[in-house]
């Protein structure tokens, strides 16, 4: 079967090569869309290794090499959700450890949904329906996105 360990070297090594494309070419929108593919399949490739820190400092780059989209908005998202579960359940951290980096994640998740919102990249309707986003659901500030006028 697939080894998500090696996974995440062959996307580490691709990652150099984006870059170093991006260096002589950084308008380049090909470049930037194809590293946004593998920042989103390395970011869920360190989901299942259960690295949630990794998973979740990826976020930043994804959002900022291209253009904002539903497609890239929703991914991160996502990731933030599960890293949030995943940070819930680290059994490495102390119990308010685990209850801040779990909180902490759920909240960048849902201030990406909500600027996205804002600037009408994604509907209530797509958050309702996302079962991406299910980890998310129970929380007061992902409701309070719905019952958006």
């Amino acid at each position: 079967g697939a080894d998500p360990a090696r996974g995440v070297e062959i996307l580490l090594d691709a990652l150099t090569h984006h870059r170093a494309a991006l260096e002589r070419n950084p308008d380049h929108p090909e470049y930037r869309t194809r590293m946004r593919f593998d920042l989103i399949n390395l970011s869920t490739t360190y989901l299942q290794v259960r690295s949630h820190r990794a998973a979740a400092d990826t976020i930043d780059e994804i959002i900022t090499i291209a253009p904002p989209s539903a497609d890239t908005i929703l991914a991160s998202a996502a990731i933030l959700a599960r890293a949030s579960v995943l940070a819930a359940d680290d059994a490495t951290l102390s119990e308010p450890d685990r209850r801040a980096l779990a909180d902490t994640y759920a909240d960048r998740a849902i201030s990406l949904l909500r600027d996205a919102l804002d600037r009408d990249l994604i509907s209530a309707e797509t958050l309702s329906t996302n079962v991406s986003l299910d980890p998310l659901r129970s929380l007061p500030a992902y409701r309070a996105l719905l019952d958006r006028p």
